[in-house]
């Protein structure tokens, strides 16, 4: 009889803990769906606000951009530079 009342009492706390686990699983997958979506909300704003102070921004034709390969003899590493140049 006793050993019985106890694995009742353990089944009763399994279950609870269950319980719980599922409420924490469920509160989670509540809040991050909420913060991506206030991050891509924030990404968007400041793309707008970038995108409207360059509006007005001239590109002349006369404007070169371009990469190439550089190497640093300091520290003998190869990478790529990007070149902004003037016609």
């Amino acid at each position: 009889e006793q050993h019985r009342h106890h694995r009742a009492e353990d089944d009763l706390l399994a279950a609870c803990h269950d319980r719980v686990e599922v409420r924490d699983d469920a509160r989670k997958n509540m809040v991050y769906p909420g913060l991506y979506f206030l991050v891509a909300w924030g990404l968007n704003v400041v793309d707008a606000a970038v995108d409207a102070h360059l509006s007005s921004f001239e590109v002349s034709d006369n404007l070169l951009f371009g990469v190439k390969p550089a190497i640093d003899m300091g520290s003998r590493t190869a990478g790529l530079s990007l070149v902004l140049r003037t016609k």
